[in-house]
């Protein structure tokens, strides 16, 4: 995957900050360089996952991107709640 390059500013400040998980699969191009990493079907897959996450995260800190780090903490946390249904429920469906 190439270096992840910031959007221009018009579109950088158009992020609007929303409670929980909300717009995480909408704001691109965040989500199209976050997604591929968001794994959480087993327990292995959901830690490599998280640790890759996490990663971004402080490349995102590091760089003052506070659109990135927001995201990349939603894609964490989705993929906490996602991997406690797996845990909960066989196959993961809830119906």
């Amino acid at each position: 995957m190439p270096p992840f390059t910031r959007p221009p500013k018009p579109h950088y400040l158009s992020y609007r900050i929303a409670r929980g998980e909300q717009g995480v699969l909408t704001y691109e191009p965040y989500k199209s360089h976050l997604l591929p990493h968001w794994r959480f079907r087993t327990p292995q897959l959901a830690r490599t996952s998280a640790e890759t996450l996490y990663q971004h995260f402080l490349s995102f800190f590091e760089q003052g991107d506070f659109v990135g780090m927001d995201m990349a903490r939603k894609f964490i946390q989705m993929g906490m709640t996602r991997a406690k249904r797996y845990a909960n429920y066989e196959g993961g469906r809830k119906y």
